[in-house]
């Protein structure tokens, strides 16, 4: 059973290593060379794809999807002009979809493009050979037919507002090609739309959809490592500077936690695990909480060379004693971390589980690599001599221990406060949101962020969801079951302006439209498939076929457009459609995979990722919260002080969710942790405060108020040191360009400030108290 006795002395078995400490040194440099290999094979994505497991129904659906019929995706050319259904602008959509569809960089991308000018094709095929004046006659008569009537304006509204200012391009793309292929294609795609606008200036244009966002974000990755790791950097060796003041000392702590970083990257190249957009906060958030050890050992080193000691004995101690309650630092912080392996979604536990090990590796490094570095480099220093950058942080340490007591001294009023604003925060967090979507992670001001707002506004949104239907495709009947589905999904009670699907295409509407007014049922089998040979030879709908229908028939794809502006709204109308799904399925036409709806499509994960958030939240917090405790219990073995140790930081967990309410912030893939890292994290203030003051009124017998006042007098600069450099470093976080970096950088350096404040003046209240009953039993 694990107990303090029982670490510390595995404390004093590692203080060995002061005895050979070149061995200790070339150990780390094995592991190092190894790890930095490791580096050498990671792998980054930004498909949020890779957010769930590949056995989760949407995961799987949109997968198949893919292989069957190429294409789940699209990307959106916004065409904005004084009037889009003007001859010019008629000739410079169709230049568009010429330039794009007959340049040999983009061949085997595009499926399918699509505009309002493929359904004035179908009505007018020779619509390119008219004069100006007559086409733009004929399209602007046909448009109003089509907006007035009450079967075709949903589809046409799609592509074109009915100010007649704004057109939408589709492109359906080839998602058979490799994500490389499909990421650089993008960008040359959207290279030729920007030519096309610098010669065209009576049109803007603005480039948007799956694969322009991931370019994007990895752009912004990209930006994002190369700046905010340097900084973090410059900011933990501003903060050792100001602790120790002594270069050597600031060589050997940075040192400890970029190794642990590389050593943390290199696990993920080696267990071949992806590196996506939640990832790029790793390793700041290693900076800044890794080395913390660091500081809390080298602090004790330098109080015991002040008492006289030589480098070896003081490293000895340092371990043994400091060791101990790093330890318990260590393993609490590592649950915290480890308990976002149970999340369904994947970044958030190889995130979880590669922090835990980096923080994991600080500890090993802080307790073996930093005392030989030490010994090596004070073995023949006098220790009166030497002993001179001991305890720089007197007045801070003293300014802390009189703000703690004084906290002590009037607990019934900080006790008061704090419950109030505990009550506030617990009601609050009854109204806190989720979100997740490309927004989350683009600035506004990024033009595949701008397209999508402007999509948004104009057009309402612009998703789209995949049905996955198997069966023989070609019968009338299962044709008949498949535009019933349609049909109640779009006419079901659910369907209101809260969740708006607003139309769909399928085989079954290809073929009903060819089939001269008669109703599906009513067909021949010779019949159907004699129209479907012909709609896959027909010009303008060929491209529609091949994305509908796979080439054995025995497989369609069913296309729902939903107006969905919200996350909220996207996961209703996936909802609503699986629901329909159920109900409809059966022999004839099986929309099912493995018993679940197959429904796919990019909206249709973002909606699963959703609503893993919210209850991913709750089950790492609880989880990290009981697993601490337990901890702490065994650790001190003391059901109560493991308690008292604990309540600062579940304090902390409704400020949290108070401080969202407050700044009108909702919970993403990010900030849905922030919970579980402050339990693991915040919880180090709390058993430093607590280690220190039981050796001080159990060892030294010192009264508790004293013990109070003698643990921050020698505690509370390495305490304060270890929290500027957390918060440091997450402050460094919100100069990211990603707006859910920034945000989980802004929320966790508050929530880390939060378990400090709570650690300084909460908790001495509570260990006076509990010291105060122990003593009458």
């Amino acid at each position: 059973m694990l107990s303090s006795h029982k670490v510390k002395n595995m404390m004093k078995k590692v203080s060995g290593v002061v005895e050979k400490p070149y061995l200790a040194l070339i150990c780390v440099i094995l592991v190092t060379g190894f790890m930095a290999y490791g580096v050498t094979k990671l792998t980054v994505t930004t498909d949020f794809k890779e957010f769930l497991s590949q056995e989760v129904p949407s995961v799987r659906t949109t997968l198949e999807l893919e292989n069957k019929f190429g294409s789940v995706s699209s990307e959106m050319i916004l065409v904005e002009a004084n009037d889009v259904s003007s001859a010019s602008v008629i000739k410079d959509i169709a230049g568009i979809e010429n330039a794009i569809l007959s340049d040999p960089r983009l061949e085997n991308y595009p499926l399918l493009v699509s505009s309002y000018l493929t359904y004035v094709a179908q009505y007018v095929p020779n619509y390119s050979s008219l004069p100006d004046d007559l086409l733009e006659a004929t399209v602007k008569g046909l448009l109003d037919n089509l907006f007035a009537n009450p079967q075709t304006s949903g589809t046409i509204s799609k592509y074109i507002t009915s100010d007649r200012k704004t057109a939408l391009i589709q492109i359906y793309t080839n998602t058979q090609l490799s994500r490389s292929e499909l990421l650089d294609k993008t960008a040359i795609m959207g290279d030729i739309v920007d030519n096309f606008g610098a010669a065209h200036p009576e049109v803007t244009l603005l480039v948007g959809g799956s694969y322009s966002s991931y370019n994007d974000i990895n752009s912004l990755m990209g930006r994002d490592n190369r700046v905010l790791i340097p900084v973090a950097m410059v900011f933990v060796v501003l903060i050792l500077f100001l602790t120790f003041k002594r270069l050597s000392d600031i060589l050997i702590c940075f040192s400890i936690i970029s190794l642990a970083s590389l050593w943390a990257i290199g696990a993920i190249g080696h267990l071949g695990m992806k590196f996506t957009m939640v990832h790029v906060a790793l390793v700041p958030l290693l900076l800044g909480m890794g080395v913390d050890y660091s500081i809390y050992m080298l602090n004790r080193y330098y109080e015991e060379r002040s008492k006289g000691l030589k480098t070896k004995r003081a490293l000895k101690v340092a371990i043994f004693t400091i060791g101990a309650a790093i330890f318990a630092c260590m393993i609490t912080t590592v649950i915290g971390f480890a308990s976002f392996s149970i999340s369904d979604i994947t970044p958030i536990q190889t995130m979880g589980i590669m922090a835990a090990f980096g923080i994991f590796s600080a500890f090993i490094l802080s307790v073996t690599l930093l005392p030989s570095l030490v010994m090596v480099r004070d073995r023949n220093k006098n220790a009166k001599v030497k002993a001179m950058v001991v305890m720089r942080g007197r007045r801070v340490d003293k300014a802390l221990s009189i703000a703690a007591i004084g906290a002590e001294r009037h607990r019934r009023v900080i006790l008061l406060i704090v419950a109030g604003i505990v009550a506030a925060s617990a009601v609050s967090a009854l109204g806190v949101s989720t979100s997740m979507s490309f927004k989350t992670f683009l600035p506004s001001d990024i033009e595949s962020a701008m397209a999508q707002d402007e999509i948004e506004n104009k057009f309402g949104g612009s998703e789209y969801v995949f049905v996955l239907a198997n069966g023989d495709m070609l019968r009338p009947a299962t044709l008949q079951k498949m535009y019933e589905f349609e049909n109640a999904v779009l006419s079901s009670e659910n369907n209101n302006d809260n969740t708006p699907v607003t139309g769909s295409l399928s085989l079954a509407d290809l073929v009903l439209a060819s089939a001269g007014g008669r109703i599906l049922s009513s067909l021949s089998d010779f019949e159907v498939a004699a129209i479907v040979d012909a709609l896959r030879t027909s010009q303008t709908t060929q491209m529609q076929m091949r994305i509908l229908l796979t080439d054995d028939n025995a497989g369609a794809a069913i296309i729902f457009y939903t107006n969905t502006t919200t996350d909220i709204e996207a996961k209703q109308a996936t909802d609503l459609i699986r629901a329909n799904v159920l109900l409809f399925s059966d022999n004839n036409l099986d929309m099912t995979t493995d018993g679940s709806a197959a429904v796919g499509g990019q909206s249709v994960i973002i909606a699963d990722i959703l609503g893993g958030i919210l209850s991913g939240m709750i089950d790492t917090t609880i989880i990290a919260l009981i697993l601490c405790l337990i901890v702490l219990i065994l650790i001190f073995r003391s059901t109560a002080m493991g308690a008292v140790a604990i309540i600062p930081v579940t304090l902390v967990v409704l400020w949290e969710l108070g401080t969202l309410m407050l700044l009108g912030w909702s919970l993403d893939v990010l900030t849905m942790g922030i919970s579980a890292l402050v339990i693991g994290a915040g919880i180090d203030y709390s058993v430093q405060i607590m280690y220190r003051f039981r050796e001080e009124w159990k060892f030294h017998g010192k009264k508790p108020e004293d013990a109070i006042r003698a643990t921050l007098m020698n505690s509370g600069m390495s305490v304060l040191a270890a929290m500027g450099t957390t918060v440091g470093v997450f402050v460094v976080l919100t100069l990211s360009r990603m707006p859910a970096m920034s945000r989980f950088g802004s929320l966790t350096a508050l929530v880390v400030t939060y378990a400090l404040v709570a650690a300084l003046f909460v908790l001495p209240s509570l260990i006076v108290v509990y010291a105060a009953r122990k003593k009458r039993k």
